[in-house]
């Protein structure tokens, strides 16, 4: 068997912590059996920074953990906003120091529950449909955008506008395997929408 040495990216407010250690990773989401209601997915991780930088981490602000691929391109296996932040000096020498900083996240899809929408969908395929709702939530544009920020001063400069401001939509099956007739204007959570069309 071979053995795979992931290489990891966290990027918190869309901040690459690329100088720390990433010591803990857990992953949950979805649920456990057939049984279950679906459970809002969450992470919690541990990064050890041996820099004495600064952390600046809210609560709110996205976080994304991505792992490369066999071609050397980082995969999001989790997206989502920071509900808890922990800081503390896990070592002192003489002449530096050690943070570990544990964060926990809340997945994306948590706010699906909660976010109301009108649901207008034309006829179209049935990954496309659920594409048209959660996009709507989970990727941004510019008029959702603080003013203060432009394009030219946004940072990481490395990220293209398509994921730029994507808080956790992950891939989706398009266009889908089912076609499925248009909806009408009728207010519903999107929980329920995306699930009866899934």
């Amino acid at each position: 068997m071979s053995q795979w040495s992931p290489v990891w990216r966290v990027k918190v407010a869309s901040i690459e912590y690329t100088s720390t250690i990433l010591a803990n990773l857990s992953i949950t989401s979805g649920r456990s059996n057939i049984y279950n209601q679906t459970n809002a997915g969450f992470a919690t991780i541990e990064l050890f920074i041996f820099d004495q930088t600064s952390i600046i981490i809210d609560i709110n602000d996205s976080l994304s953990i991505e792992v490369k691929d066999s071609t050397g391109t980082y995969v999001p296996i989790f997206g989502g906003s920071v509900v808890d932040v922990g800081i503390a000096v896990a070592q002192v020498g003489s002449s530096a120091y050690t943070q570990s900083v544990t964060i926990t996240a809340l997945g994306a899809l948590a706010r699906v529950q909660k976010a109301l929408t009108n649901g207008v969908l034309t006829q179209d395929f049935d990954g496309n449909q659920i594409y048209t709702i959660l996009s709507d939530l989970l990727l941004n544009n510019w008029g959702e955008v603080p003013a203060a920020l432009t394009w030219a001063t946004y940072t990481p400069a490395t990220e293209m506008w398509a994921n730029a401001q994507n808080t956790g939509l992950g891939e989706i099956d398009t266009p889908g395997n089912y076609e499925l007739a248009q909806r009408a204007s009728s207010r519903t959570d999107m929980y329920s929408l995306v699930a009866a069309l899934a």
